[in-house]
């Protein structure tokens, strides 16, 4: 590709010869003039008479407004959407300080291979004296590669794990060096890792986490504690299907969805945890028949443990073609209440009631678009039903703030 370059042109006695000192050393098939009215006529025709413009291409752009610099900036937007960023030099040095700045801004928003500014002594009226001027180049990768981590970990935190490693890939297309690609990976890491639980692949989340090896890092992002602690959660997840940290872990998903405005999501989650708070308190009470490796599941009710009048009554719910008793969350909770339990009990208080929040949370979770119907989840019912939810978690679960905490995903922090 040809090499363009760029030059904002301004007015003053020498301002040619440092845009012709710049062009010479840069060397470029072609020249893109940004003129204010006054440069064109006082300063454009000296340069093109210069030998360094000798049988080079060149073209002329009228910059409309040269002291409004958010219109300098859409205009030389529109002139680099037709060139090839990484072979394209902008000269900034000359003409109205909006021009200098539109031009530098626009050239890193299209991530241009080079910026110029031509340094030079200056004479008491601050303009640089001709025959000291010196182009000073600065390849800009390391300003983008900085903007894109900026970027790359404000995705982290609103967990668009996905979003955040695409945009470390383009950090990997700009740079090789050594600290930026280190951090890249661990973020990487990172992300993929939170990826994975978010949705529910736990094993593969802890084998990522236990793998992170820059430890100093995680302490200056100060997310080294929560990270351990989430491992620690994990872990026991993975050991353990029933276990109080999955309580928190389903709360904590379902609040993460509700932050994206994903209450339909969400209240799915909550549906999902109050299905599992009742199986929960079933193993608690050694109601699930262990499988040989000696997990239990609520796929198959221990209906012998039952005295004979429940056995009588929940064996209707035995499937025929499994001929395992699984029930399903009302009936769950119906088990819970002839037990006499507190979380069956309340229930039954809560859905017999005339505003019953229990009936909302199931309607609701049938008639949303996620599950039988095509009504979509207000946020007011999501807190509703987060309430409802808490209510029933902290009867089993009293410190269930503390726990929730040791399950919530880290944000990182960037000292600037």
């Amino acid at each position: 590709m040809p090499k363009i370059m760029m030059i904002t042109v301004g007015v003053g006695e020498t301002v040619h010869h440092g845009i012709c000192l710049s062009i010479k050393s840069q060397n470029p098939d072609e020249v893109i003039f940004l003129l204010t009215k006054e440069s064109k006529e006082k300063t454009l025709q000296k340069i093109l008479e210069s030998p360094v413009m000798t049988e080079r291409k060149y073209r002329e752009f009228l910059i409309e407004c040269p002291d409004d610099f958010e219109k300098v900036v859409k205009q030389v937007d529109i002139l680099l959407q037709n060139l090839d960023p990484k072979d394209t030099v902008i000269d900034f040095t000359a003409g109205t300080k909006a021009m200098s700045a539109g031009a530098t801004i626009a050239g890193i928003n299209a991530r241009v291979g080079t910026l110029v500014y031509v340094s030079g002594e200056r004479n008491s009226q601050g303009t640089v004296i001709s025959g000291t001027e010196r182009p000073v180049s600065i390849e800009p990768n390391r300003v983008y590669t900085d903007m894109l981590f900026e970027r790359a970990i404000e995705f982290f935190n609103k967990y668009q794990y996905e979003a955040c490693k695409k945009t470390i890939i383009e950090i990997s297309g700009l740079t090789a060096e050594p600290t930026v690609q280190s951090k890249s990976d661990v973020l990487n890491q990172l992300a993929e890792a939170y990826k994975q639980w978010d949705r529910f692949s736990l094993n593969d989340a802890f084998k990522i986490l236990k793998d992170i090896k820059n430890e100093n890092l995680l302490k200056v992002w100060e997310i080294s504690s929560q990270v351990e602690r989430n491992k620690t959660v994990l872990s026991r997840e993975i050991d353990n299907i029933f276990c109080i940290e999955r309580i928190s872990d389903l709360l904590e998903n379902a609040r993460r969805r509700a932050s994206e405005d994903k209450y339909d999501d969400a209240v799915a989650r909550l549906y999902r945890a109050i299905e599992y708070l009742g199986q929960f308190r079933l193993n608690e009470l050694g109601l699930y028949k262990k499988d040989i490796k000696e997990n239990a599941e609520p796929k198959d009710l221990n209906i012998e443990k039952l005295d004979i009048n429940l056995q009588k009554k929940y064996e209707a719910c035995r499937e025929s073609k499994t001929g395992k008793l699984k029930l399903g969350l009302f009936k769950t909770y119906e088990l819970l209440d002839d037990l006499k339990d507190p979380l069956g009990q309340k229930f039954r208080e809560d859905y017999d009631l005339k505003e019953s929040r229990v009936k909302r949370l199931m309607g609701m979770r049938n008639d949303s678009i996620l599950a039988h119907g095509f009504v979509p989840i207000q946020e007011k019912a999501y807190y509703e039903i987060l309430s409802l939810v808490e209510e029933f978690a902290r009867l089993l679960v009293p410190d269930l703030d503390g726990l929730r905490k040791k399950v919530r995903f880290p944000k990182i922090k960037v000292k600037r």
